[in-house]
């Protein structure tokens, strides 16, 4: 049997709301429930809700209690687990809703004023007196004595006069604007202005060893840090004088003498062995690879022999390269290298997304190494991508015409 009241069942539900003479926080509740088969006995779960509308609406206020009902009846201080707010019931009309166990019963019950209620209405602005709170407001019987000055009094000795001055040593803090003093005026007082002596700053004695003539020379050791301008002196002269231009002796720049081991004559000629040697190195139809913006291999072109180890290597390809397929960037670069390392001088060529097609370009690229070993040594051709970008089909010769070499020079 159902221990919920509704109306379906012929709820009959009385309450009352009431106020102790003390004012207390809590509300006291009144109520007698009853079924179809009686009144309910027995524990009971009462949700009590405010709401500011007979229906829908948000709940301003709830508390639910556990309520031991004796033939029906119920007593409950609302209030004594959900502190009831004073200013829930100063926004206009409030609607009580119950729940029984579950059930919300129907309709809601309006709030009423009962005879204590609406005095104390009456008397809700006495705590503040309007806008004011009690500290806002003085007592009928009060003095402003030791708070307030006497209406006939002076600050003698406690504040200076409206025109007084100040000594140096009052001014201790903070910086002086320079409409407060004259400088030039200062120091004129202290001497230090046309009167010739040691210490004067304009007309200073020349004899004084601080500073200086306006007319002076300084000895190339004053000299110390800086570069000199090319207009404060004349490199040829210095050299003609110290017998480096015309001299005809050995260390003579312009005119040396036969026995100086550092130059050669203007006819001269070269032992055997001190010429650079040249050799050839065909190179055909190599590659078609796909590449990034990191540097790939696309083939090696060919060896040659180096003959001695403090040689200098000076390779130049001349040929085409091409990207045949495809390329997503702005470009790439082609690089030549030996044994897979980098020319000094980065003997690379640039090739734009324009120029992707088995045509090609022709490119010629020029590298210098050294620090070899004597011995045989590998060109190759690398190719790398501009940026992030990816590309297809690099390669040397396209085509096949085998028209590309690479010409290699070594110099002792």
């Amino acid at each position: 049997m159902k221990r919920i009241i509704s109306t379906l069942f012929g709820l009959a539900l009385l309450c009352m709301f009431a106020e102790a003479q003390a004012v207390p926080g809590t509300v006291a509740f009144t109520g007698r429930l009853s079924t179809s088969n009686g009144p309910v006995a027995g524990n009971v779960s009462l949700t009590f809700n405010l709401f500011s509308t007979a229906t829908g609406g948000s709940s301003v206020w709830t508390e639910t209690r556990s309520i031991d009902a004796v033939a029906g009846l119920v007593y409950v201080d609302l209030g004594a687990t959900s502190t009831l707010d004073e200013m829930d019931f100063g926004n206009g009309p409030l609607f009580l809703q119950i729940t029984v166990s579950g059930e919300t019963l129907m309709p809601r019950f309006p709030i009423q004023s009962v005879p204590y209620a609406i005095r104390a209405r009456a008397a809700n602005s006495a705590d503040t007196l309007g806008t004011l709170s009690p500290g806002d407001v003085a007592l009928s019987t009060h003095n402003h004595d030791a708070a307030y000055a006497a209406i006939g009094h002076n600050h003698n000795g406690v504040y200076a006069a409206l025109s007084h001055s100040h000594d140096a040593a009052n001014i201790n803090a903070g910086t002086l604007s320079t409409d407060r003093y004259s400088a030039a005026a200062d120091l004129g007082a202290e001497g230090l202005l046309n009167n010739d002596a040691a210490g004067d700053i304009i007309t200073r004695g020349q004899g004084d060893g601080r500073w200086a003539a306006l007319t002076h020379a300084h000895a190339a050791t004053d000299i110390t840090s800086g570069t000199l301008d090319n207009l404060r002196f004349s490199a040829q002269s210095d050299l003609s004088a110290e017998g480096f231009l015309t001299g005809g002796q050995s260390t003579d720049l312009l005119m040396f003498s036969d026995g100086d081991a550092r130059y050669s004559l203007g006819t001269h000629t070269h032992p055997a062995g001190s010429s650079p040697t040249f050799s050839v190195i065909p190179t055909t139809c190599l590659g078609n690879i796909p590449f990034t913006a990191t540097y790939t291999k696309i083939a090696n072109l060919g060896s040659f022999t180096k003959a001695t180890a403090g040689s200098t290597v000076v390779a130049t390809f001349n040929g085409r390269v091409a990207v045949i397929t495809s390329m997503t960037g702005t470009g790439a670069l082609f690089e030549l290298r030996l044994d897979d390392v980098a020319a000094t001088s980065r003997a690379r060529a640039s090739f734009k997304s324009s120029e992707v097609g088995s045509d090609g370009k022709t490119v010629s690229l020029k590298g210098v190494w050294t620090g070899l070993a004597a011995g045989s040594h590998t060109f190759s051709m690398w190719v790398a991508a501009s940026g992030s970008s990816t590309g297809s089909g690099a390669m040397v010769d396209p085509g096949c015409w085998s028209a590309d070499t690479i010409v290699v020079e070594e110099h002792p």
